[in-house]
């Protein structure tokens, strides 16, 4: 994600959330510090992977509390892990049971 898709990010959370966000106008330093950390947490990431993150946490967000950036990490990680059916599951348990590799 580049420096400049942190800030639309920022701006969508800052406007979703003005409690979380207490930064002045006027405080250039401290929005510079909030969209330097929010760059390096998420410039593995692209905007695409944030922006759905942010809005399935706000989908179901009850308690009106800005997400925080291990939150949204944790719906990308979500959102990208392989899933497999239950009988999949079993499947690779029996098989897994059959060759004695209890390990697998």
């Amino acid at each position: 994600m580049t420096e400049k898709e942190v800030t639309k990010i920022l701006a969508v959370l800052m406007a979703l959330y003005p409690n979380d966000f207490k930064i002045d106008k006027d405080d250039a330093m401290k929005k510079n510090l909030l969209q330097n950390v929010w760059f390096k947490q998420f410039k593995d990431y692209s905007y695409e992977q944030v922006s759905s993150a942010i809005h399935a946490y706000i989908a179901n967000d009850i308690y009106n509390k800005c997400p925080t950036i291990g939150k949204l990490k944790q719906l990308i990680q979500e959102t990208n892990a392989p899933s497999i059916t239950p009988l999949e599951a079993w499947n690779m348990v029996y098989k897994a049971l059959s060759s004695g590799n209890v390990h697998e």
